[in-house]
């Protein structure tokens, strides 16, 4: 999954960037918890990473 897709998925769910990191953004899920989203803009993200991303925001 491309990164923009991911972006968009959290965005519908209610997530909210919240700051720049290096080589991370730092995002809240609906309820406030933080998690980080790495910058790999040319790649595809691998699916370990993205369920777990998914997870962190709390989407199913």
């Amino acid at each position: 999954m491309k990164r923009s897709e991911l972006l968009k998925i959290l965005k519908r769910h209610g997530c909210k960037f919240v700051a720049d990191g290096s080589n991370h953004e730092k995002w809240e899920n609906a309820k406030g918890v933080p998690f980080s989203v790495p910058r790999h803009n040319a790649k595809d993200l691998p699916k370990y990473l993205v369920n777990d991303i998914l997870k962190q925001a709390g989407i199913k």
